[in-house]
């Protein structure tokens, strides 16, 4: 499961994307995976909460809990 900083949604497969850049009289192309949603390129795996059971990025993790329920519980 994936889980995007932009948007907050959790998907499975992120949507390949396209780039042409200028590369000597012609152009190359990039491809990279972004959010099927909103297109944003900043995805992490998703970590499900031990509290809510709601999804969350893994490097925002609190001991197995999202920012919400790790407020609540410690008040930071």
């Amino acid at each position: 499961m994936l889980f995007c900083n932009g948007c907050g949604q959790t998907f499975e497969e992120v949507k390949i994307i396209e780039e042409h850049h200028p590369f000597g009289m012609s152009t190359a192309g990039e491809e990279f995976g972004v959010c099927p949603f909103c297109n944003y390129e900043d995805i992490d795996e998703a970590k499900k909460c031990e509290r809510c059971g709601n999804y969350f990025a893994e490097d925002s993790l609190h001991n197995g809990l999202c920012e919400c329920c790790w407020s609540d519980l410690y008040g930071e």
